[in-house]
C-alpha cells in the first residue's frame, strides 16, 4: 500500500479555504499513486481552541461528507481530522473512510491537551479505533497521544500500522521524532506520523516533519515526493514476517506491570 503523507500548511480557522487545498492536495497524492492519503489534525482548522464556532455535527458532518466524496472521486482513502459535537462538549475526531468514501473508523482523541488547555475546551474519547484498509489493520491517535506507550501498547497487537495525525510545534519536534520511532519499534509496526506546517493563528511554527517508519524503527521508503506530499510504500507482509522472526510481543506481561 502507498500512503501519502500530506504536511499541509493549515490556513488558520478557515475551513472553506482549506477544503479546497485538500482536494487539490489529495487529487495529486493519487496521481502519485497513493492508496490513502492522511492530513494533519483539525484538518480544516488548525489546533484551535475555537471549538464550538467549528464543531459539527455527529451523524451530519460536512467535513466527513466532503472527505468522503473526495476519496469516492479519486478511488483512495482519507485519514483526516474533524471537530465533532460531544455529550458536553466538542471532541478532538480522526476519521478514516476508504476508497469508495465509506466511514470506516472514528476516533475521539483519549488525551487532550492538557498544557494547552485542550482538556478544558474539548471532551476527552474514550475508546480505541482499528480498523482494516484492503489487507491492512490501522490504529488511530492524534497528536498528544503519542506520549502515552500504554496506548499504543494496546493497539500495536492489533495493527499492522498506527497512524498518528498532529500539529505538533518546532520546539518539541525532536520529541515527535524521537517518540514515532520508539512506537514503532516496541509496537513492532509501522507507524505514520503526519504533521502539519507553516504556522497558527497564534505564531507557533511547524517544521516539515512528517515520518513514517517500520516495524524495526527504520524509515519506510519514500517512492515519491511533489511539494509538501511525500508517498511511501507500506507492507504490511514485512511487519507479520518481523514479528514472526523475532517475537518481542508475545513476551509482554501486562497482568503484571501494575504495582
Amino acid at each position: 500500500m502507498r500512503i501519502a503523507l500530506v504536511s499541509m500548511d493549515q490556513r488558520w480557522e478557515q475551513p472553506e479555504a482549506n477544503l479546497v487545498a485538500c482536494r487539490e492536495l489529495a487529487a495529486t497524492a493519487r496521481s502519485m499513486g497513493a492508496d490513502l492519503a492522511v492530513f494533519p489534525e483539525m484538518t480544516l482548522t488548525g489546533f484551535t481552541m475555537n471549538a464550538t464556532s467549528f464543531s459539527e455535527p455527529p451523524e451530519a458532518s460536512p467535513a466527513i461528507a466532503a472527505f468522503s466524496d473526495i476519496a469516492a472521486d479519486l478511488s483512495m482513502a482519507c485519514a483526516f481530522g474533524v471537530i465533532l459535537d460531544g455529550r458536553d462538549r466538542p471532541t478532538n475526531t480522526m476519521v478514516l473512510v476508504d476508497s469508495a468514501g465509506r466511514e470506516v473508523a472514528r476516533y475521539a482523541k483519549l488525551h487532550p491537551f492538557s498544557y494547552a488547555g485542550e482538556d478544558a475546551i474539548y471532551e476527552a474519547g474514550e475508546t480505541l479505533a482499528v480498523a482494516r484498509l484492503d489487507d491492512v489493520a490501522f490504529g488511530l491517535a492524534v497528536c498528544y497521544d503519542l506520549r502515552f506507550p500504554g496506548m499504543f501498547a494496546e493497539l500495536a497487537p492489533r495493527c499492522d500500522a498506527l497512524l498518528v495525525i498532529a500539529n505538533w510545534p518546532g520546539q518539541r519536534i525532536q520529541h515527535w521524532e524521537t517518540l514515532l520511532r520508539a512506537r514503532a519499534i516496541e509496537g513492532q509496526c509501522s507507524v505514520i506520523g503526519v504533521n502539519r506546517t507553516g504556522s497558527d493563528g497564534n505564531g507557533i511554527v511547524y517544521p516539515r516533519s512528517s515520518l513514517a517508519f517500520d516495524a524495526m524503527g527504520r524509515p519506510l521508503p519514500v517512492v515519491a515526493t511533489a511539494g509538501v506530499i511525500d508517498v511511501v510504500q507500506l507492507d504490511a507482509a514485512a511487519v507479520a514476517a518481523w514479528r514472526a522472526e523475532f517475537p518481542v510481543l508475545r513476551d509482554r506481561r501486562p497482568d503484571r506491570y501494575a504495582i
